[in-house]
């Protein structure tokens, strides 16, 4: 289970601060956790006034939750006071994922957060994701070019990414803008019309972008995947109110994460077809790559590809398009990892030899871990299917935690296998990608 704290504002209308953040981790299938910094005054129609929390209480909150609960990431919105900003950086534990969404003002115009910018500076530089729209980019750094005020962030120490939303903008089609060290890329994707104007988009934003940033480990990725989601939630939006109509993401629909997951596979498996020399990495059994649910309990919550993976040329193919349930062994493999590390949740199967595990290992770049069938207990292997949850579960215990390669050296009648794990199918092929680099770079 993905663990994820919000500390931002409270909004009792329910469509952005710390309630919409919890909506977005509830719809991912999140465990959320809110410290408010603020109670505001609002509805749909604005924000009438602010009552910030005193900041012994605020540190106290962080504090009792944190030692009991350990979030895998904090999504940081509305402080109410700059000045926060110190006591939030330092009370963040080491190896959350932080996002900070620096919540100046309200959408109808209200100040959020009082106080110099200059005393935001412990949070940018602690946070790993910050996700400021135009206004707030400009109001943090005094540039209004992108690129400038990038420059200013990183000239004050700020290493985060910064993903510039461009969906307050009056343009036909949003454009934002991932900024990761000196390199600007533009996004440029559907634009969700709303009669009345929305709420709380950015919270939602910045809420979903923790999660998937933690569940898939890849920026773009992560971004990608929360625009989709996003998209889902606006088409979902209705008007509750008199005023701005909130997104809802608690509308979308029930089977969406399956369905995210078959788009994984799908853009998965164009990348495996373009990786140079991939078929030399398909075992004489074939291969599969397979990417499970959040929380799945089954075989069928897992989803692969009908017929295997196959050599074809000097690339790969499929037999037909990714479904739930369609390979076994690949789903034992993950099912057994998840009871570890929830967020282990894609494996693909590739060729074994010694001379490739031993350069492997020398590279220092994987975990790496084994396990033996021939130690297997005789008891296991008179159960059909159990092999691969028992050596699974060895290569993990001894490597100490889910390692990026489990291998085996094979037995009679089985050959011998090398798997990829990630937290993703995306994940597990840029793994993959990085051992065809290594292997074949002669």
């Amino acid at each position: 289970m993905v663990k994820l704290l919000s500390i931002a504002g409270s909004d009792p209308s329910g469509g952005a601060g710390i309630q919409m953040d919890l909506k977005i981790f509830s719809c991912l299938g999140a465990y959320g956790m809110a410290v408010p910094t603020a109670l505001t005054v609002q509805n749909t129609t604005g924000v009438f006034d602010v009552f910030e929390v005193p900041e012994e209480l605020l540190k106290k909150q962080i504090e009792r939750v944190i030692e009991d609960i350990r979030p895998q990431g904090v999504k940081v919105g509305m402080l109410g006071k700059a000045s926060l900003a110190s006591t939030v950086a330092s009370l963040i534990p080491e190896g959350s994922v932080v996002v900070y969404d620096p919540v100046l003002k309200s959408t109808t115009g209200c100040t959020l957060t009082e106080g110099e910018m200059e005393e935001l500076l412990p949070l940018l530089k602690r946070a790993d994701v910050i996700t400021p729209n135009r206004r707030e980019l400009l109001a943090i750094t005094g540039e209004e070019d992108i690129q400038k005020a990038v420059e200013v962030l990183r000239k004050k120490g700020v290493k985060a990414a910064v993903v510039v939303t461009g969906g307050d903008e009056d343009e036909e089609r949003c454009v934002d803008y991932l900024c990761v060290e000196k390199d600007i890329t533009p996004f440029e994707h559907e634009r969700i019309p709303i009669d009345g104007g929305t709420h709380g988009t950015g919270c939602a934003f910045s809420s979903a972008l923790l999660y998937f940033l933690i569940t898939l480990g890849n920026l773009k990725e992560a971004y990608l995947e929360t625009v989709r989601f996003m998209e889902e939630a606006l088409k979902c939006a209705e008007k509750v109110g008199r005023g701005l109509v909130p997104v809802r993401p608690e509308a979308t629909n029930v089977d969406a994460e399956r369905f995210r997951v078959l788009e994984r596979l799908k853009r998965a498996l164009d990348r495996l077809k373009d990786i140079k020399k991939v078929h030399l990495l398909i075992p004489e059994v074939q291969s599969n790559l397979g990417e499970a649910i959040p929380g799945a309990k089954s075989i069928e919550d897992v989803a692969a590809f009908p017929g295997r993976i196959v050599r074809f040329k000097d690339t790969v193919a499929t037999l037909s398009c990714p479904e739930f349930g369609a390979s076994s062994h690949v789903a034992r493999i993950i099912l057994t990892a998840m009871k570890f590390d929830q967020s282990a949740r894609a494996c693909m199967n590739i060729k074994y030899k010694k001379e490739w595990i031993e350069k492997l290992k020398k590279s220092g770049i994987f975990c790496i871990s084994q396990f033996s069938r021939k130690e297997e207990p005789l008891d296991r292997k008179k159960k059909e299917g159990k092999t691969l949850d028992w050596g699974t579960e060895v290569a993990i215990k001894r490597a100490g935690k889910v390692p990026d390669i489990i291998y085996d050296e094979g037995d009679v009648g089985k050959e011998p296998m090398i798997r990829v794990l990630g937290r993703s199918a995306l994940d597990v092929v840029e793994k993959v990608e990085k051992i065809a680099r290594l292997l074949f770079k002669d």
